[in-house]
């Protein structure tokens, strides 16, 4: 097939030989024009900025901070072994059978024997008296149920005394008690308790009483 340039060649020899050389001339700066542009278009990569490299620092920051599965696990582990350390304090209220079948499974310190047993000696209100005694030996532990502020177990008088801040008295507690299925204080006890706390309670009025007044007798004097 035959084109325009072909035409031109064939009828007018000398102006085409003049167009081909100016067609080339503009084909070269056409291509050196482009490949300049192409030049120019090219961009060179981003490596960040300032507020970039700061947004950065600032995830690296939060993925430090982040816990994994693994950290949180053993935090767990850690808090739960300090709550473990913690030395326990307070009354429970305990069935006697669990108590004595948890002593029955441990060992005596002097044979090694699994022969452990738990006795009650004694009972004084809510408080017992126990001794872990050995069958295979003459091993023999004895404790209370309750600590002593004096002569008193602090249970029965922490009781008595909770028994009057909510109004009730004797026949409340040998109720409660009965319903409980836990031993209690006899009559003479209970009014022995209630004598104690009554003197403890008019002593500590008194006192504060007379530290008020002393303290309006000073604001008085200063003004």
């Amino acid at each position: 097939m035959f084109t325009s340039l072909h035409l031109l060649d064939y009828y007018f020899p000398k102006f085409i030989k003049r167009k081909k050389k100016l067609i080339t001339v503009n084909f070269a700066s056409f291509i050196l024009e482009t490949g300049k542009s192409i030049a120019r278009k090219r961009k060179r990569r981003f490596h960040g900025n300032r507020f970039s490299k700061n947004a950065q620092a600032a995830d690296e920051n939060n993925l430090e901070q982040t816990p994994t599965a693994s950290t949180s696990k053993l935090a767990s582990t850690l808090s739960s072994s300090d709550e473990v350390d913690n030395p326990l304090s307070g009354h429970r209220i305990f069935d006697i059978s669990i108590l004595s079948s948890v002593f029955s499974e441990l060992f005596c310190p002097n044979c090694c024997a699994d022969n452990i047993i738990l006795c009650e000696n004694q009972r004084y209100g809510l408080c017992s008296f126990y001794t872990l005694k050995c069958k295979s030996c003459d091993f023999a532990k004895t404790f209370a149920s309750s600590k002593r502020t004096g002569k008193c177990p602090e249970v029965n008088t922490g009781f008595v005394y909770g028994m009057r801040q909510i109004g009730k008295g004797f026949q409340a507690a040998y109720k409660l008690c009965s319903t409980m299925n836990l031993p209690t204080l006899s009559k003479t006890a209970y009014v022995c308790h209630e004598q104690k706390l009554l003197n403890v309670v008019q002593n500590v009025a008194e006192n504060s009483m007379i530290q008020a007044e002393n303290a309006i007798f000073e604001k008085k004097t200063r003004m």
